[in-house]
């Protein structure tokens, strides 16, 4: 649960400070992984800003898509402070990397998947 702030002008114009509870549920739109962690994981330097919304809009995606492998909110996994699992931040960053390095939808190289990468990490939190 999370606590927001609230006043209330009672009798005699005094103001009353509460704190409101407000249950995850109602915070959805969090970015769990933030744009210097994403340029860290990809070894990008952080003066280079060229790429600073394509890399955001990446992170947005690879959340979207975690959470919907997964069939669960990510904020139903964040802890009272919104942090996500590490295994689920790993898995959404080695979302982030793959998209960024393949921007099309085919390749000509043979490439396989990394064991115990993207699905496995996935597949700890996955709702069955």
């Amino acid at each position: 649960m999370i606590f927001l702030p609230y006043f209330l002008n009672i009798h005699g114009g005094r103001m009353q400070y509460f704190l409101l509870p407000i249950y995850k549920k109602f915070i959805q739109n969090k970015m769990y992984i933030s744009l210097e962690e994403a340029k860290k994981h990809l070894n990008i330097d952080p003066e280079f800003t060229e790429d600073d919304a394509y890399i955001e809009s990446l992170i947005a995606v690879a959340e979207d898509a975690v959470a919907k492998h997964i069939d669960m909110p990510l904020y139903d996994l964040s802890d009272e402070d919104g942090c996500l699992p590490s295994g689920l931040k790993h898995a959404i960053l080695l979302f982030v990397g793959n998209m960024y390095d393949h921007r099309e939808s085919t390749i000509t190289l043979n490439i396989s998947e990394v064991p115990l990468a993207y699905n496995y990490l996935l597949d700890l939190y996955q709702k069955y």
